[in-house]
């Protein structure tokens, strides 16, 4: 009997430790936590919006507008937007007496400082989905914003890699992207191929909606390897021409798309052109470019990760020899030109000749600089 007894009140308090478990583990479940916002109540949240703002916590305030999906804002972002609101630095000082609802979805914040001066503020509420509210911060954000880069560049925005899944159309040298949202404010932006890195600051507003940007030949080290193979090549064609060699010593200039005839434009027909004597006396010869230097009146601009245009300035030195005189005329041009080269590893090949007097005009009164 004391042992039935001795049961029964083990039974009972273990019953009674599990049914105390249940409920702890129930009051956990269910317990609302302090810092879960509800945005099932409008009221609520315009009121704890505003009071986000005057204690400088962005970060919540964040949270309560309403932003597109895959919109390019954050917390930093909606920061700077927010002390630009005209009525920021008055809020500072303020306290909230009167939230009135308007309707469902649009209220008036009454605010008063401690001279009792009053500041209106209306405020609309956007319903994402049944019950569940944001504010509306629209001017926040622009829509659709058009990015327009040299082909296969990729571009990040404050650190955040834009996703090739939003490029929109793709040509030989530029690449469209388009960004279903973007927060109208400062951005850092990075453009990267494998040629070059720029960064910059760039502002998004409602005026464009779109922005081409250009990557200029401007790192020294690739600039002067690019004129040093404009030079190094012309110098070469010209002296194999001299030396009567064959057109497949100079093929290795030019890219796969020249065929052998259109390198015998250049190399035969443009050479012949600028050699050949006024008349049967002399010729002109001893051709070279001596100086490439920038043109200050064009830049030079990479297309994409392998196409270069190259706008540039040269010094062409060359002399008007009679052929039963041991004495020459010496002559020489300041030229600007134009030539598109493809990036082949470490070095360049010609892929197109934008500017065919590079090869076939020599006329000493030309003074470009």
């Amino acid at each position: 009997m004391k042992e039935n007894k001795k049961e029964i009140f083990i039974f009972i308090v273990i019953s009674l430790l599990l049914l105390i478990g249940i409920i702890i583990a129930v009051a956990f479940l269910f317990k609302k936590n302090k810092d879960e916002i509800e945005f099932n109540n409008p009221r609520n949240i315009v009121n704890s919006y505003f009071n986000s703002l005057k204690n400088n916590d962005y970060a919540t305030a964040f949270k309560y507008i309403y932003l597109p999906q895959d919109c390019f804002a954050n917390k930093d972002d909606f920061e700077e937007f927010i002390k630009n609101k005209s009525y920021y630095e008055d809020l500072q000082n303020m306290n909230i007496n009167d939230i009135k609802e308007i309707d469902t979805q649009n209220y008036q914040v009454i605010l008063n400082d401690k001279n009792n001066n009053s500041l209106k503020i209306n405020v609309s509420l956007i319903e994402r989905t049944i019950n569940d509210y944001r504010i509306d911060e629209s001017d926040f954000y622009t829509s659709n914003y058009k990015l327009i880069v040299p082909k296969n560049t990729k571009i990040y925005i404050n650190d955040l890699l834009v996703d090739n899944s939003l490029k929109t159309n793709s040509t030989m040298y530029e690449d469209t992207y388009v960004l279903s949202s973007i927060s109208k404010t400062n951005k850092k932006i990075k453009l990267e191929n494998k040629i070059v890195t720029k960064e910059l600051d760039y502002k998004f507003d409602d005026e464009k909606n779109e922005i081409k940007f250009t990557l200029e030949l401007e790192d020294g080290e690739l600039k002067n390897k690019v004129y040093a193979f404009i030079k190094d090549s012309w110098n070469t064609m010209y002296k194999n021409f001299k030396n009567k060699k064959n057109v497949s010593t100079v093929k290795k200039y030019f890219s796969d798309e020249f065929t052998t005839s259109d390198i015998n434009k250049v190399y035969k027909t443009s050479f012949n052109k600028i050699t050949k004597g006024l008349t049967s006396i002399g010729e002109f010869n001893n051709y070279s470019i001596s100086k490439i230097i920038d043109n200050k009146n064009e830049k030079s601009i990479i297309n994409s990760d392998e196409f270069i245009t190259v706008n540039f300035g040269y010094t062409l030195n060359w002399r008007w020899k009679y052929i039963s005189a041991n004495s020459a005329v010496k002559m020489s041009m300041n030229r600007y030109s134009s030539i598109m080269l493809k990036v082949d590893g470490d070095s360049f090949k010609i892929y197109d000749i934008i500017d065919i007097g590079l090869f076939n005009y020599a006329d000493r009164y030309t003074r470009d600089f």
